[in-house]
């Protein structure tokens, strides 16, 4: 794995120099000692290695254990989208962890960050005391269409959503997919826990709707690039294609 990282960081480094500047530019910091006050060397290799990827229109996993800060990297990718007029769309386990990452982008300086979520009446609790709340589930879909149609987040700084959120209900499809596919070709995919979007099911389905894994491969085809974040990404082989389309 060593070999494997210092061959990725050497070819890096001749298609686009030192590493440091390189992530320095893509994120918009004034200077490589700001960028270093947010990010440690480890989330700086993994960041520049990933966003050299989206570029390319392919992808990229992170498989850090817990305590390197997955969090973080993907912080700078929302950051990045923002700074390229793309769209993140972050996609985690539950909603609970949306105030993890919340607290990550307040952490590498993006201020007056609000994202847009698609779970409705909902109140997250956040680090500093704040709330994130959501209107109900009229409302909700009145905004997502209004996203639909201009295909802009307006004043939003990324989607948030969750794999629950995406699943079918009794086997007809949520408006929240069609969302989702609308924005999608102007989008960054930031998979958080990405083995979650993998399916566990084998064998033949029934007909209808495409279940979550298969929706999620949708998604992965559809968007401009994709960031896979997980410590367990590849632990049954039936996930591996939901990485092998894009990377």
């Amino acid at each position: 794995m060593a070999n494997a990282a210092q061959l990725a960081l050497e070819r890096f480094e001749r298609h686009h120099g030192n590493i440091d500047e390189y992530l320095r530019a893509k994120l918009g910091y004034s200077s490589t000692s700001e960028l270093s006050q947010y990010f440690s060397a480890e989330q700086i290799d993994a960041a520049a290695l990933a966003i050299s990827n989206i570029e390319w229109g392919s992808g990229f996993i992170t498989g850090d254990q817990t305590g390197i800060g997955k969090g973080r990297i993907c912080a700078s990718i929302i950051r990045y989208a923002q700074q390229t007029g793309q769209i993140a769309i972050f996609i985690t386990k539950d909603k609970p962890l949306y105030a993890d990452m919340m607290r990550e982008v307040q952490d590498i300086g993006l201020r007056n960050f609000s994202p847009f979520i698609t779970d409705s009446n909902a109140e997250i609790p956040l680090g500093d005391g704040g709330m994130l709340t959501t209107s109900n589930s009229t409302k909700q879909k009145k905004a997502m269409k209004a996203v639909m149609q201009t295909k802009q987040l307006g004043g939003y700084g990324a989607v948030f959503t969750t794999y629950s959120q995406l699943q079918t209900v009794k086997k007809k499809e949520r408006l929240r997919r069609e969302f989702l596919r609308e924005i999608a070709p102007n989008s960054i995919l930031i998979l958080d826990e990405a083995h979650q979007a993998g399916g566990s099911k084998n064998g033949w389905r029934e007909n209808g709707p495409p279940d979550r894994a298969e929706f999620f491969r949708e998604l992965v085809d559809l968007s401009q690039g994709v960031f896979y974040s997980s410590a367990t990404y590849a632990r049954r082989p039936d996930v591996m294609n939901l990485y092998a389309r894009r990377t």
